[in-house]
């Protein structure tokens, strides 16, 4: 018989889990740097952030302190994984994920196992091939949920072009679509933000006081207090989409 038992739930500090996404140039990677730094006043502990953009990270080194790990291909998913468990052990206390994409789309991530377990080992069916990208993609955001340290993971945006007005003028604005990950990713996160190409940034998976369609301009410090305030006393998780089953 077990020694477990049940004990009253109290509303705690659990670390953040954030997405940021948008299409280039949106600001994702400054705006992730910006909340590691008000989260490092937070923990008391540094920086830690992957780069898979080759060493554009690093072009921010002037403004934020953080230590950095340029991560080239192949992006197989359990790279993301060991170097998530290194930065645990090294005693970072939040980490950048910059950008997350590439374990996903690029080179050796996992739409490249998925596509090569369909062709190898299941005759061309891609669905049968996730099979093998599945369990991968499990770890990865296991790893992610049970890390003691808050963790922001950038996205690409799939892009379109949207016509505008402004000033009376029209033309048109590069937007972000739709996020380049699998489709259920944000629903593991605490809060899900999709920038534009002004650097504001809109929530489109929440909790509490941050419920989608809140509009954070220009997020910085006070948008980050905000989402904290909102894990450590609100309660409800809310998205704009249902999860899929």
């Amino acid at each position: 018989m077990t020694d477990s038992k049940f004990v009253k739930a109290v509303k705690g500090k659990k670390p953040l889990r954030l997405i940021i996404g948008g299409p280039s140039s949106s600001g994702k990677s400054y705006t992730a740097l910006d909340f590691s730094k008000y989260l490092a006043l937070r923990t008391g502990k540094p920086t830690a952030a992957i780069d898979t953009e080759h060493g554009r990270l690093s072009l921010y080194a002037d403004r934020y302190a953080f230590d950095v790990l340029e991560v080239e291909p192949p992006f197989h998913p359990n790279r993301m994984v060991e170097l998530i468990h290194l930065a645990e052990e090294s005693g970072y206390g939040q980490m950048v994920i910059d950008s997350s994409t590439h374990f996903y789309a690029g080179i050796g991530g996992l739409l490249e196992l998925v596509n090569d377990a369909a062709k190898t080992r299941f005759g061309g069916n891609q669905y049968a091939g996730w099979s093998v990208g599945t369990p991968i993609q499990n770890n990865m955001i296991d790893t992610i949920l049970r890390s003691p340290m808050h963790i922001i993971f950038t996205i690409r945006a799939k892009q379109d072009y949207l016509e505008v007005e402004k000033n009376g003028r029209k033309g048109y604005e590069k937007k972000g679509m739709e996020l380049v990950q699998r489709n259920d990713t944000e629903f593991d996160f605490d809060v899900a933000l999709m920038m534009d190409m002004d650097n504001n940034a809109l929530v489109s998976k929440g909790l509490g006081s941050v419920a989608p369609g809140t509009y954070f301009k220009h997020p910085s410090k006070e948008a980050l207090e905000t989402i904290m305030d909102a894990i450590e006393k609100d309660s409800t998780d809310v998205s704009d989409k249902e999860r899929p089953v």
